[in-house]
This record gives C-alpha cells, sequence and structure tokens, in this order.
C-alpha cells in the first residue's frame, strides 16, 4: 500500500517509512513512522500531531519496544547535541500536580507503566515543568529517557499505530464486473480510490 505523506512545507513534520514491529519477531504488530521536524517541536504538538494522524506518540513499554523504537529514531537528523545528545519526543507524561520529580508518569496510549529506562539521575525535574519523555544520552545517542520541558526544540519523533494507518472505507462490486476499493488514511484529506472493469461477453 502507498504510504500517506504529503510534501511538507519548511519547517513542517516529514513522515517517513511506516515499519512494523511484526509479532514473528518478538513484536506487538503495531505500525511506527518516525517523524522529522526540521525547526523543532514542542511535545504537546508533536502528541497532537499523531492523533491526528490516527496514531498517537509512541510508546516504549518494554526493553524490547523501546530498542524497536530507538532503532528506527537512530539517525542523527533526530537529535540535537550540546552538551550531551537530546533525542527524539516519547509518549510518556507526567500529568499536571504530579508528585516531583518521578511521581504518576503514564503512557499517552493509558497502557500500564512497569518498565522504564531512565538516565543514570534521571527524571530530576532540573527545570520546573520537565513533565515529558525523550530519549538521552551523554556522550552518544543513547536507548535512555530523559523528562523533559515542552520547549519547541527537539527534532523528532515517532507514531505508533495498532494497525495499518491506511484504512479501507468501502468496496463494492457490480454483476457486470465493475468494482472499487476505496481507502484513507487518519486525520488527512487523502483518500485513495482504485476501480476496475470487465467486459462479460458471451
Amino acid at each position: 500500500l502507498p504510504l500517506c505523506s504529503a510534501l511538507s512545507a519548511h519547517g513542517a513534520p516529514e513522515p517517513g517509512t511506516l515499519v512494523q514491529w511484526e509479532t514473528s519477531s518478538g513484536g506487538n504488530g503495531h505500525w511506527y513512522q518516525p517523524v522529522y521536524v526540521s525547526e523543532g517541536i514542542g511535545w504537546s504538538n508533536a502528541a497532537e500531531y499523531c492523533v491526528g494522524r490516527g496514531g498517537y506518540l509512541a510508546t516504549p513499554t518494554s526493553a524490547a519496544e523501546n530498542q524497536f523504537i530507538f532503532d528506527l529514531l537512530y539517525d542523527l537528523k533526530y537529535w540535537v547535541y550540546t552538551t550531551a545528545w537530546s533525542g527524539p519526543l516519547l509518549g510518556g507524561f507526567q500529568p499536571p500536580g504530579s508528585p516531583e520529580p518521578d511521581g504518576n508518569w503514564q503512557w499517552v496510549s493509558a497502557e500500564g507503566w512497569s518498565y522504564e529506562n531512565w538516565k543514570s539521575g534521571e527524571p530530576n525535574n532540573s527545570h520546573s515543568g520537565e513533565n515529558y519523555m525523550q530519549f538521552r544520552g551523554q556522550s552518544s545517542r543513547q536507548a535512555t529517557w530523559n523528562d523533559c520541558t515542552g520547549n519547541p526544540t527537539l527534532k523528532g519523533f515517532a507514531i505508533e499505530f495498532g494497525s495499518h494507518p491506511l484504512v479501507i472505507t468501502s468496496i463494492t462490486a457490480s454483476a457486470t464486473s465493475e468494482a472499487s476499493i476505496v481507502w484513507q488514511c487518519p486525520g488527512t484529506n487523502w483518500v485513495f480510490t482504485v476501480e476496475s472493469s470487465t467486459s462479460l461477453t458471451d
């Protein structure tokens, strides 16, 4: 199936290739799509973008899934280096009023919270309002987590889909052997139609 992706304006989110974490490889069968944002994006806008595409900000709820998402976002373009490697956004957050620095962390998908992979010393809420999650490494890009603010400076994230985001919306057929299939990418105006017609003669 073709990938639902429009040409991006400068600085707008640029979706990459859809990849399935296949059950035959120990995965959950979900689909993941890396997204690059050259001008940077904040956590709330990234989360909203994911929902608009029919998915959610990727949630690494196990060591295996964490590694899968990290590998998907390992390219340098998704990372910013200053005094450490500041990486892509993840779907973890603290609701307002949560005990700091490590109380009541949740996944946007409402999955249970059991697995953690915080960078040493994290979460620490070192800047007030560090209620969101990202990958962060010290001397190299690493699959460890950091609590961060919602400032729009990070370059990437991944969308997680429970099923393939291209959804078939209708299938029609007639006695004259005319048929059509219509599918659409959720959260967009992209609609694809395939039509087929065969003439029947005696």
